[in-house]
């Protein structure tokens, strides 16, 4: 208290155990920073009242998750969506939850996120084409990831989450290419980086 009775903060001594760096628009914290600037992140879901995923050593860009049930209109979680289309997210199968995804045999899930954007006006951008499709058992399907905007020439590095696919280096202004099997899903994260020093780190799942 200082000497004219009125309470204020004396920083001496003192340090703050955790810091608040993002919140949502409904007021949950989901990201927070400890004296050591090491962070901690969680999503929250459905209808804005429970916990879905949480991390430590990671910041709020760098976690997702997509449980399907969020898709009702009502304060959904928009943080990271696999798909926006209705007729994709049924009801009458499911397993903990009340929804899922539907996926026809033979069909895969293709989703691209940008997890970290550039500052400033930098718009480099990974691009994903199939050019060859393949039926489940018939052989592999062969996409190739090419790089547009930014500030060419670019320079690439990817590493492989989960599942198996044949990636071979491509010629520019192709980064990559990658052969998988219909019936075999992949996971893997692609480092692009322009000219200019812009980067951004693009997760993909097929």
């Amino acid at each position: 208290m200082s000497a004219n009775k009125n309470w204020e903060i004396d920083p001496a001594n003192w340090n703050y155990a955790q810091e608040i760096t993002v919140s949502s628009p409904f007021g949950q914290p989901l990201e927070s920073s400890n004296p050591l600037s090491i962070f901690s992140s969680r999503t929250i879901g459905y209808r804005q009242t429970k916990v879905k995923a949480e991390a430590i050593n990671a910041q709020y860009r760098e976690i997702a998750v997509d449980d399907f049930e969020d898709y009702d209109g009502i304060c959904e979680d928009n943080h990271f969506r696999i798909t926006d289309s209705a007729p994709d997210i049924v009801t009458f199968n499911y397993h903990t939850g009340r929804r899922s995804i539907r996926i026809n045999q033979g069909d895969s899930v293709e989703y691209v996120t940008n997890l970290d954007w550039c500052p400033g006006d930098c718009n480099i951008k990974i691009n994903l084409d199939s050019v060859s499709t393949g039926t489940d058992y018939s052989g592999p399907k062969t996409y190739v990831l090419s790089a547009s905007g930014g500030e060419a020439p670019y320079s690439s590095s990817w590493a492989l989450h989960s599942g198996y696919a044949q990636i071979d280096p491509a010629g520019t202004p192709n980064l990559i290419q990658l052969k998988k099997w219909p019936q075999n899903s992949v996971s893997f994260q692609v480092q692009l980086t322009d000219n200019s020093g812009c980067r951004i780190d693009t997760l993909i799942t097929l």
